[in-house]
């Protein structure tokens, strides 16, 4: 820390020794220095508010006070000062001196500025990240923070969020997955540091809609006991994959009843592997057998049902499909053997259903009519 004395009347300024260190001034020249001559060392863009700064305090005769950039007068280096000064009147109550002192605060400017500058990065992460960001106290029941995400996914500013305080979760998670989000928040109880825990859920949008949300959170802060009261959590919107695995569900469904109520025996028979990878319940009436003894039953499932008489045939017609183009339909007539002796006509009609990545058919499907 240095002091200063300034005359008023002569613009001449005393400081004490300690002013190299932290103005840079030549001290063989020091009993020339001047107000001004400090005035013209601070940043130019500071300039002007140190000067409303201390015209102010003058007029009013308050205390002078100001943290701002100073440019060496050796070196030229910029360095963050903090002047504090006031005004001592003559007996005609004019001001005739300024006494005060200087201190570097380089050090802590430049831990202030790097917190602004880490906030700024983690507040643009926030804001940028695709997915709704939030802090939710598990010990107080309610949202503490929430990105501006939270508007265009659920049509809540943070600021309704938090406004909703203990009734977050039961006004606007699903009833049905209401049961499941408590046991979640209760999980965290015995959470370790760093584990992320995931939920899928639905919540109540503002236009009354329902969105599926997945949640991710980890533990974020505890307290003094060491038990889990803060959650950081990102949750993303999925109602458009929710939406197709429930028409998978469905076409599958679809596909299932298709497949147990067609008029005869619908397979897929793989031709490399040689073996029955799928048929419907039909098989048992017509076959005799039921879908997992075929399955069960491998490369000698073939050999196994059908007549030797037309098994070469079979092979041949299996072995046409490697020169088959697109859904082209291949039929086949052939005897088989029932587990009570009988023999039964078939009449086979299979398509290509898969083919290898080098182009070969592996599978084929059909159906078998008796």
């Amino acid at each position: 820390m240095m002091t200063w004395d300034a005359d008023l009347s002569t613009g001449q300024i005393v400081v004490s020794a300690q002013n190299f260190q932290i103005l840079g001034f030549d001290p063989a020249t020091i009993d020339a220095l001047t107000v001004e001559m400090c005035f013209s060392g601070v940043h130019p863009d500071d300039l002007a508010g140190v000067r409303q700064k201390w015209e102010t305090a003058q007029r009013e005769r308050s205390l002078f006070y100001s943290e701002h950039r100073f440019i060496r007068a050796d070196s030229g280096r910029v360095v963050w000062i903090a002047t504090t000064g006031k005004f001592i009147e003559n007996h005609a109550g004019e001001a005739m001196r300024s006494v005060g002192t200087i201190c570097d605060i380089s050090d802590r400017k430049q831990t202030e500025i790097a917190l602004v500058e880490s906030q700024q990065f983690v507040q643009k992460i926030a804001e940028t990240m695709p997915g709704l960001l939030h802090v939710y106290d598990l010990v107080e029941q309610r949202n503490i923070y929430s990105n501006r995400h939270s508007l265009e996914l659920l049509g809540y500013t943070p600021e309704q969020l938090e406004e909703l305080g203990t009734d977050i979760t039961p006004s606007l998670v699903h009833p049905d997955d209401l049961p499941r989000m408590m046991a979640y928040q209760a999980q965290f109880n015995a959470a370790l540091t760093g584990e992320v825990l995931e939920i899928e859920y639905r919540v109540r949008q503002a236009n009354g809609d329902w969105c599926w949300l997945l949640g991710r959170s980890t533990a974020f802060s505890r307290t003094p006991a060491g038990n889990v009261q803060q959650i950081l959590g990102v949750s993303i919107d999925i109602s458009l994959r929710k939406q197709a695995e429930a028409a998978l569900q469905e076409s599958q469904q679809f596909a299932q009843k298709v497949a147990e109520t067609v008029p005869g025996m619908l397979y897929v028979y793989d031709l490399i592997e040689q073996r029955n990878t799928y048929a419907n319940r039909q098989s048992l009436e017509l076959f005799g057998y039921t879908p997992e003894q075929l399955q069960a039953a491998g490369a000698g499932v073939t050999p196994t049902v059908v007549h030797p008489d037309d098994l070469a045939s079979m092979m041949a017609y299996l072995d046409g499909f490697d020169t088959v183009q697109g859904s082209s339909v291949r039929e086949f007539e052939y005897r088989v053997r029932h587990p009570n002796g009988e023999l039964r006509w078939l009449l086979s009609r299979s398509t290509v259903f898969h083919i290898t990545p080098a182009g070969a058919t592996q599978q084929i499907l059909g159906v078998a009519i008796d």
